[in-house]
């Protein structure tokens, strides 16, 4: 017997931690939906109700702006045959005046929608569950044209004032501008293509002369070796002898030099001749074909050699 009744205890335990447990998972749905919707469970809010012609796309949990700042969210978007009636809650400690207004307005440019209370001058606040005065902000795009209408206007008067400009120009001078300039563009092309022909002679003319150098690269060492002994031979001797003679030498020269100038002599002549130019063309292709003789054939030219002795002919 006294077994039966320790056992309805137990069961009766387990039944209220049962009943607990519901009760807190209801209590937690309830707080986890209304957290969900924007509401905040821990403050006191008022409920206020509203009438628009439609939803004007809002919708549960958009948000109920004072100044910019939240304040709090619709609960419901309930339809009638009249309208629409919105209920949302503020916080308790906004108190609204009677005929304040609940102004529907657009927070970006993608249409959310939302709630702004404008209060009115009336010191009586009032209740929860009163109605408030519902207004719908000036369109968006309403907005928007009221912007950009003096912009417009502006390009118009611009575009005005071009179609004068081009309309005072002429369009014959427009015409004998451009084939000037046409003509001008011509010549210079003229022009280019004379000069075109020479300066590839002159280069093609260098460029043999610098390939003729690089054959004779190892002839011409040899010469720079050579002079490079005189020059250690004469750096023994007394040097104050040939610099009395340079002296003289350069003043002589210095003289030659200004006679040359003004054109005395032969010298003088030659290089006050315009046709000087193409007489050093053709001696530098004279001295194009001098350097390729001499580099095949250099016994002809040379019958000396530096360390003595007469160089042989070959044998035909």
């Amino acid at each position: 017997m006294q077994n039966s009744n320790s056992d309805r205890f137990k069961i009766g335990k387990q039944e209220v931690r049962l009943g607990l447990f519901a009760a807190l998972a209801i209590g937690l749905l309830i707080f986890g939906f209304n957290f969900l919707k924007g509401e905040n469970v821990f403050n006191s809010n008022l409920t206020y109700y509203v009438r628009y012609p439609n939803a004007l796309n809002l919708q549960s949990s958009s948000p109920v702006l004072f100044r910019g700042v939240k304040v709090g969210s619709v609960r419901e978007v309930i339809l009638q045959p009249e309208g629409v009636l919105i209920e949302f809650y503020a916080r308790e400690d906004i108190q609204i005046p009677v005929g304040s207004e609940a102004r529907v307005i657009s927070t970006d440019l993608f249409n959310t929608r939302a709630i702004e209370i404008l209060f009115s001058t009336n010191l009586e606040v009032t209740n929860s569950y009163d109605t408030l005065v519902g207004t719908v902000e000036t369109a968006l795009l309403e907005k928007i044209a009221d912007q950009v209408t003096p912009m417009r206007n502006r390009i118009d008067s611009l575009l005005q004032t071009t179609q004068r400009l081009l309309g005072a120009i002429d369009p014959d001078e427009l015409n004998r501008t451009v084939g000037n300039v046409e003509i001008a563009t011509a010549q210079l092309a003229e022009m280019s293509s004379s000069l075109k022909d020479p300066l590839n002679q002159s280069i093609t003319n260098m460029q043999s002369v610098s390939r003729n150098l690089a054959k004779n690269n190892e002839q011409i060492n040899n010469i720079i070796k050579n002079a490079g002994k005189l020059s250690d031979s004469l750096s023994v001797l007394s040097l104050q002898p040939t610099l009395t003679s340079l002296n003289q030498n350069l003043a002589s020269l210095s003289a030659i030099l200004q006679k040359i100038e003004r054109g005395d002599g032969t010298m003088g002549k030659m290089v006050q001749d315009s046709s000087l130019y193409h007489r050093l063309d053709e001696s530098a292709r004279s001295l194009n074909l001098l350097m390729e003789d001499f580099r095949k054939q250099p016994r002809r030219y040379l019958n000396f050699s530096v360390f003595g002795g007469k160089i042989k002919e070959p044998k035909k």
